[in-house]
């Protein structure tokens, strides 16, 4: 499987000057031998970064150039104490760079951070054309949820062929993966045995029949006596294509499939193996493997819309890790009648996820934990006080329900989220559980007693970090006066961005 990767840039640039006939000999040059090459050149190599072999065809070093542009573009370099360059100059160089290596961000999501505050509030961006094709891999959690999809028992042996990277921010970012020979192997391993489970068969009163969890048109493949009919062919590809993929199988592609199978057990003389090869081949399809948002439906105002499956597929894996195809139809509909009903239905279907409290959105969820990250705070302090209540993991689970009620008001989030006086105090979820709903308030539940260990003492009651004296009889309840607002002062997000000392 090849990798197929192309992501918009980060951050929207101010237009540059007019461009000179050679921008790179006349303008992007001379500009690198006044500011950056006595640091960054042959004599001296600050960083271990040399800028004085660059050349003007940037694809061979997409990656220096990504770097160089970003520093200039955010002021980063030349450093302070330096002379500061012409802005117009800068400017020119940072869009000669931009248009050279393309859409590559040279700063990933997880270094949001060092954009200047000027360019993220500073006026808003122009709307731009249409998005770029963008293909990436499914999320670890989301390929856990596929191998449900395709067999509903318990499976041994599946190994999680994906993962992320142990970096702070958003680690799910489409450029910082792709599909490696290892991860194929496993990915080959997971369908074999995938495969074996949907086609398992057990003999009961001499007969052959399915297993528990097996697919009914796949154990019909699975006699070595008798050539399996054209018609049971259909079905078994149909059948794994909306397992797999999320629709059904075109002409083509089943002709392509059956074509498969009949080469293989011609070739091998074992029919069932070549069924399983067949079944195999379609869980390793590059639309059940990847995300895709190529746009292969209509064209409205000249940009291509995403067809409905890729609609689906991109709303249900944003919102969380399992696909919902029943949405399919839906927005098949709404396709025909075009973009504002389109953009009706994807509105409804977040809608509908957010207020459902049976919905996946873990993503949702996700999302604010890493923006923000603090449910990084059981990480800081792992010992065990002795003199006080230290729960850590339950102030994460206090700032997650403050978060989720917020995005669920759906009214100004980000405002809410920054300013809000409310805050849960030792919240539980059980009765939300009992009541069947997501986001309602509900009553305080006190902590069991802790059991003290010799040689322990510590004052019963709430944990001090929360700056109540009491436990609040109803919540979420608004902060003790002058003390916190936003998740930025929640007791979460002050330990998570602490370190791991004790004061006296």
């Amino acid at each position: 499987m090849s990798r197929f990767f192309i992501i918009p840039a980060v951050v929207g640039l101010v237009a540059a000057t007019a461009p000179a006939a050679d921008p790179f000999a006349d303008a992007v040059k001379p500009f690198l031998a006044a500011h950056c090459v006595s640091c960054h050149g042959p004599d001296k190599q600050s960083g271990d970064f040399r800028v004085d072999d660059l050349t003007a065809d940037a694809g061979k070093h997409a990656e220096k150039w990504a770097a160089v542009r970003d520093q200039i573009r955010d002021g980063l370099m030349p450093p302070a104490k330096q002379p500061k360059p012409d802005a117009a100059k800068a400017r020119e160089v940072v869009a000669w760079a931009t248009a050279a290596i393309g859409t590559r961000p040279g700063r990933l999501p997880n270094q949001g951070n060092l954009i200047p505050h000027e360019l993220l509030f500073g006026p808003p961006a122009k709307v731009g054309g249409a998005s770029p094709v963008r293909v990436w891999r499914i999320a670890p959690k989301a390929y856990q949820e596929f191998v449900r999809g395709v067999f509903r028992e318990r499976l041994d042996g599946i190994v999680a062929p994906f993962s992320l990277l142990g970096e702070r921010g958003f680690r799910d970012f489409s450029d910082l993966y792709s599909l490696d020979e290892a991860s194929t192997e496993l990915l080959l391993r997971n369908a074999a045995l995938i495969v074996d489970a949907q086609t398992g068969t057990e003999v009961r009163n001499g007969k052959t029949s399915g297993r528990n969890g097996s697919i009914r048109e796949f154990v019909e493949l699975m006699s070595a006596d008798a050539e399996p009919t054209r018609t049971k062919l259909e079905a078994a590809i149909q059948t794994q294509f909306r397992l797999a993929v999320a629709r059904p199988a075109t002409g083509d592609e089943v002709q392509r499939y059956i074509g498969l199978y009949v080469k293989d057990a011609k070739a091998t003389g074992d029919r069932p193996g070549a069924a399983k090869a067949m079944l195999q081949a379609i869980l390793l399809r590059a639309d059940a493997m990847y995300r895709y948002e190529v746009g292969a439906g209509s064209a409205a105002d000249g940009r291509k819309l995403l067809a409905p499956a890729e609609l689906e597929q991109a709303v249900s894996l944003a919102l969380g890790n399992r696909r919902n195809p029943a949405l399919i139809p839906g927005y098949t509909q709404a396709s025909a009648k075009g973009p504002a009903a389109v953009r009706d239905a994807v509105a409804a279907q977040v809608r509908a996820a957010l207020s459902d409290p049976k919905a996946d959105t873990e993503r949702v969820m996700g999302f604010f934990r890493e923006y923000f990250e603090y449910h990084r705070a059981p990480e800081v302090f792992k010992d065990k006080p002795k003199d006080f209540v230290h729960a850590a993991g339950q102030l994460v689970a206090d700032t997650d329900r403050l978060v989720a009620g917020i995005v669920a008001a759906d009214k100004d989030v980000f405002r809410e989220l920054l300013t809000t006086p409310k805050t849960f105090v030792n919240y539980t979820l059980k009765d939300d559980k009992k009541k069947n709903v997501k986001n309602a308030p509900t009553q305080a539940v006190p902590p069991p007693p802790f059991r003290k260990e010799k040689g322990e003492t510590f004052k019963p009651g709430v944990e001090p970090v929360y700056g109540f004296t009491d436990w609040p009889e109803n919540q979420p309840v608004d902060a003790p006066a002058d003390t916190r607002i936003g998740v930025l002062m929640q007791p979460s997000w002050l330990v998570a961005w602490s370190t791991p000392t004790r004061g006296a």
